[in-house]
């Protein structure tokens, strides 16, 4: 007959025998460009420009698992370099037709929430666009905090999505466009939308990088009677790089 002092015994060998710790230590460095081209529907060259970033990433990781617990540990230091040739500083108001270039940046501590009426980041409350992260579990591994882009419908944000029309060549509201409305179409251009703005690579040649997804999109927002011409050029490291003049 088995006691059950030994079944405890027992148990505890196993778990002395399968606990073990494992060490994992990771250094790598990226370098990654991409060229902008706006060519005109008659295939006029009309833009060109190139960004680039260098990144370094440094990860160390402690694994200890037994029959009962799983104790994963670890530490990650992240640094990147951006540059696009368009845009030196935070922010640039371009010399013709009105239209705006501007970069925000946010985490997963510090959201930025944008108005297009004042042109800045403004606090939580009157705003047009959201820019903020959500966390992502996988298993093994941890959680990440993908970038997300969100339109505040609680103010009866609009917007729609217009496909291969030059950004310079958009003056007014076209006569036939389709308008996303309600929360559930709005929120398609979030993290794992049908219509997701920035949109996360695992695969070469970006090897964990998330991108602007779609440059030839450009959106056209309503928010509170004013119209809005937007298009997104550039993510990186958290920030993210986008152009605007109203309609």
């Amino acid at each position: 007959m088995v006691t059950h002092r030994q079944v405890e015994e027992r148990e505890a060998r196993k778990e002395r025998i399968v606990s073990r710790w494992q060490f994992d230590t990771m250094l790598r460095g990226d370098a990654y460009g991409r060229q902008h081209t706006q060519r005109r529907p008659w295939g006029e060259l009309f833009d060109r420009n190139n960004c680039q970033e260098n990144q370094l990433e440094f990860e160390h990781s402690v694994f200890m698992e037994n029959v009962k617990n799983t104790l994963n540990l670890g530490i990650e230091v992240n640094k990147a370099r951006f540059s696009i040739e368009r845009v030196k500083g935070g922010h640039q108001q371009l010399m013709t037709s009105g239209v705006s270039i501007d970069t925000v940046s946010y985490s997963g501590e510090a959201p930025a929430h944008y108005d297009f009426t004042s042109g800045n980041t403004v606090e939580p409350e009157a705003w047009d666009l959201g820019f903020i992260t959500i966390p992502v579990y996988a298993p093994g591994v941890g959680t990440f905090y993908m970038p997300s882009v969100h339109v505040n419908y609680e103010q009866g944000i609009k917007v729609a999505i217009l496909e291969d029309v030059p950004f310079e060549d958009l003056s007014s509201i076209p006569d036939e466009i389709t308008w996303l409305e309600d929360v559930g179409e709005l929120r398609n251009l979030g993290y794992l939308g049908a219509y997701e703005i920035l949109v996360y690579h695992p695969e070469p040649p970006y090897n964990h990088k998330v991108i602007v997804e779609y440059l030839n999109r450009m959106y056209v927002v309503e928010a509170e009677g004013q119209f809005y011409k937007i298009r997104f050029l550039e993510y990186s490291s958290g920030v993210l790089l986008f152009e605007y003049a109203a309609l």
